[in-house]
């Protein structure tokens, strides 16, 4: 059986942190421009000077285009990734304990559509997180972890010729991942 990588820990992303970074950025400018437009001064003396009030909107709208969207997407980003590690350890976990799982059950169990489930699943067997297969016909996840009776095994396809490994859950027939045929 192929090595599964360890789920990493737990861990917030990069642009997660560096958005929330970025807003606070952001707050601190909005404070001293709302402070700059606030603050009493004297009219402005000649045609072309602007007061505080006007220095500090115009600190203000710089301050939201520059810093305050790029920090927003970044926050919104970076928050979408950590849900998206969430439910690929929750998947891992489900896939570590139960020898098959249809799709449907992944889905509710990660609050999701089928389709999504399907997609985390398949990140996590690419990033070897998780071992196992799926079959799509049938819609059912079969683990290579969970019970003893899968294992994986190297054949030849005896209609196409080519060499793999599949995975043998019992009761579940195997096929060929190149031209689907039974071996």
């Amino acid at each position: 059986m192929p090595p599964v990588a360890p789920m990493p820990q737990s861990r917030p992303s990069f642009m997660y942190i560096v958005g929330i970074l970025g807003i606070i950025w952001t707050v601190l400018w909005v404070v001293l421009a709302i402070a700059m437009m606030a603050s009493p001064s004297s009219a402005p003396t000649g045609p072309k000077q602007m007061d505080d009030g006007t220095a500090g909107a115009i600190v203000l709208v710089f301050m939201l285009i520059v810093f305050g969207l790029p920090s927003g997407l970044m926050f919104f980003f970076g928050r979408r990734a950590r849900q998206r590690f969430d439910a690929l350890a929750k998947v891992a976990s489900l896939a570590a304990t139960h020898s098959t799982l249809p799709l449907a059950q992944i889905a509710a169990e990660i609050g999701t559509t089928p389709e999504r489930a399907r997609a985390i699943l398949l990140d996590g067997v690419s990033r070897r997180m998780i071992a196992g297969r799926l079959d799509a016909a049938a819609g059912v996840f079969v683990s290579a972890t969970a019970a003893a009776g899968v294992q994986h095994t190297a054949v030849r396809c005896a209609a196409c010729g080519a060499e793999s490994t599949v995975v043998r859950a019992p009761g579940i027939p195997a096929t060929c991942r190149y031209c689907g045929a039974p071996v």
